[in-house]
C-alpha cells in the first residue's frame, strides 16, 4: 500500500501544474484554459498582432474538469491565437499555417490529463497488487491438479 501511495504522490509531483494566481483550495475545479502550442511565424507576427493582440501566441483552449487542481478530463477543444485571457479562434489549418515550421506542438497531456494519468496509474497499481497477491498466496487459479498426500509414510 505504501508502494502505491508513494507512486501516486511522485506521478502527482511531475505532472501537476500549479496555478500561478489561482492558489486556492478547491475540491473541484472546472472552466477553461489554454495552453501554447506554437509562436507565430515572424513575417506574419506584425499582422496578426495589429488584428488581436501584442506578445499573442497560438494555443489550445479547452474545458476541464478535476480535483484539487489535477484535470481529469478535458473536452471542446479548440485551436486558438491568445494573449492574457483574450482568444480568437482558428481552425487547425490556419494554426498550422501561422505557426512556426507549421508544426503544432500539442502536449500529450492534451490527450489524457494528469488526473487521469494517476486514477488510471493507481487502478493498474491496485489491480497488479490484488493479482500478484493472490499467486503468492496460493489463492490463484492453477491448471495442476491438487497433490495426492503419500500413503506409505
Amino acid at each position: 500500500m505504501k508502494l502505491i501511495f508513494g507512486v501516486l504522490v511522485v506521478l502527482a509531483v511531475f505532472l501537476v501544474k500549479m496555478p500561478t494566481a489561482e492558489a486556492k483550495i478547491f475540491l473541484i475545479n472546472t472552466g477553461e484554459d489554454v495552453v501554447e502550442v506554437a509562436d507565430i511565424k515572424p513575417e506574419l507576427k506584425a499582422d496578426i498582432e495589429s488584428n488581436t493582440a501584442v506578445g499573442a501566441k497560438i494555443g489550445m483552449m479547452y474545458s476541464r474538469f478535476g480535483l484539487f487542481w489535477l484535470d481529469i478530463w478535458r473536452w471542446d477543444k479548440k485551436f486558438v491565437v491568445f494573449h492574457n485571457t483574450t482568444v480568437w479562434e482558428l481552425t487547425e489549418d490556419q494554426a498550422k499555417e501561422l505557426a512556426v515550421d507549421g508544426k503544432l506542438s500539442v502536449p500529450f497531456t492534451m490527450t489524457i490529463p494528469p488526473g487521469l494519468i494517476i486514477i488510471l496509474s493507481g487502478l493498474a497499481i491496485f489491480i497488479a497488487v490484488k493479482v500478484l497477491g493472490r499467486k503468492k498466496n496460493g489463492d490463484g487459479d492453477s491448471d495442476a491438479p491438487p497433490a495426492e498426500a503419500d500413503a506409505n509414510v
